[in-house]
């Protein structure tokens, strides 16, 4: 049988030990707690300030983006350049005092492929003179402003449309007699876009209803209206000089 003091001693030991040991385990949470706060705030800090950093960058580029689309806009601008045309210059058509039988007119294009032109590009032969194209330099075509060659009527109505087609150096002249009175606009083929445009007069036709002598059409290019626009008022002058 046991020793009912003894049995009481071992249990006061065992509860002291087990006092002690308890004792450390809460020494152990309390001291771990404040370093894990302090580690966690530290985290919140460096997440606030790296989204912070990360939104002002992306509005610094959207800024800079923006400021780049404008650049280019300005840039556009460019549209406003000419387009190099070579539209004839009304002070320099020279005019002639009276009409001839026959006359030759050279198609030139300068070394640099630019000063396309016919010269002269104002003409005047009796009805029934012959008119002869010949080739200087480059490609060129003398053809009139006719439905027939697709473009607007600018020849009289009852004359004959004309078609030299491109002219090369194996074949490098072509003529045609004007049988009807008026005043006849003709271009050249590959060059129109340049303004390379001339006109004959036949006879002494009466200025008003010539087809050649209207306002230039709203479907010519540029280039080739102005060179129209400055031919019609040379070849009203030399009409108004002849009567």
């Amino acid at each position: 049988m046991s020793d009912p003091t003894l049995t009481r001693r071992r249990m006061a030991a065992l509860a002291g030990a087990s006092a002690a040991s308890l004792a450390g385990c809460s020494g152990i949470l309390n001291d771990s707690s404040p370093e894990e706060a302090t580690d966690a705030g530290s985290g919140g800090d460096g997440s606030g300030g790296a989204g912070s950093d990360g939104a002002d960058d992306e509005t610094g580029a959207g800024d800079d983006g923006s400021g780049g689309g404008g650049d280019g806009s300005d840039s556009g601008s460019g549209g406003d350049n000419t387009d190099g045309s070579d539209a004839t210059e009304t002070e320099t058509i020279p005019l002639q005092s009276e009409p001839r039988d026959s006359l030759t007119v050279s198609m030139v294009a300068g070394e640099d492929g630019t000063k396309l032109q016919f010269d002269p590009p104002l003409v005047w032969v009796e009805t029934g003179g012959t008119v002869t194209w010949g080739l200087e330099s480059g490609n060129h075509s003398a053809t009139a402003y006719h439905p027939d060659n697709d473009r607007p009527q600018r020849i009289p109505e009852d004359a004959s449309s004309f078609d030299s087609g491109v002219l090369a150096e194996s074949n490098p002249t072509f003529e045609h007699t004007f049988e009807t009175p008026g005043v006849y606009d003709y271009y050249c083929e590959p060059h129109r876009a340049n303004g390379m445009v001339g006109t004959v007069v036949v006879g002494r036709p009466d200025p008003d209803g010539q087809p050649g002598l209207a306002d230039p059409q709203d479907e010519l290019l540029d280039a080739a209206s102005e060179s129209i626009t400055k031919l019609n008022e040379r070849t009203r002058t030399l009409l108004e000089d002849a009567d």
